[in-house]
């Protein structure tokens, strides 16, 4: 199936709400995105189109994706503009890891344990900035759940930004079923060479024929 932009809000109160979509330059939104992940480019094109409708935008990236943006896109493409600015978070790797290759379970669990304090303390300068308008929004990678919980701190309208397609969205909803039926997690690395991957997994709806290895992050 074709790929799905979804976005999920958190508030949803016109009250709420109505600094996003009125105030143009008075209005600060702050996106963040982890761009080794698919959604990198979407949402930087989110970000362009938001700052194209008269919206202050920091874009923010972890110091490892950071430094990848800039090897691939050259170090002008972080410039910015005076209302258009890059910020950057660290995600807690060791100085010796920070220009290799990451696994990307072990990234994506030194971003959940490490990123919260940091962002707070990069909400906490850009709400002190005499120059930077208040924020009123965060736009955040569906895989940075630690923004939820700062932007509830903060009192801040929260956005999840998800490109996943519309059928790994689907199988996403299924860990919780495989999980009860005590099939994942597997015990071991084994089910890496045992053919555990290639077996098909019943009674998933709308999912015929589905094997272990077409689930993202089982494979």
């Amino acid at each position: 199936m074709g790929s799905m932009n979804h976005i999920s809000s958190q508030v949803t109160t016109e009250k709420e709400t109505e600094p996003f979509s009125k105030h143009g330059q008075e209005a600060s939104c702050t996106v963040h995105t982890i761009s080794r992940t698919r959604s990198g480019n979407a949402i930087q094109e989110l970000a362009k189109i938001v700052h194209s409708r008269g919206f202050y935008v920091t874009f923010v990236n972890t110091e490892y994706n950071y430094r990848h943006l800039i090897r691939s896109q050259g170090p002008d493409f972080v410039k910015g503009f005076q209302d258009f600015q890059f910020e950057t978070i660290s995600e807690g790797l060791p100085q010796s890891d920070r220009d290799v290759t990451q696994d990307p379970a072990s990234l994506c669990d030194s971003i959940r344990k490490n990123c919260l304090t940091h962002f707070r303390d990069l909400l906490s300068k850009h709400g002190s900035s005499p120059v930077a308008p208040p924020i009123s929004c965060i736009i955040a990678d569906g895989l940075m759940s630690f923004a939820i919980k700062a932007a509830q701190e903060y009192g801040i309208l929260d956005v999840q930004f998800w490109t996943t397609s519309a059928c790994g969205y689907m199988g996403y909803l299924q860990y919780d079923e495989l999980r009860g039926r005590g099939i994942i997690p597997f015990k071991d690395d084994s089910f890496m060479d045992d053919g555990t991957l290639d077996r098909v997994v019943d009674g998933i709806p709308g999912m015929r024929n589905i094997r272990f290895k077409d689930y993202q992050a089982l494979s």
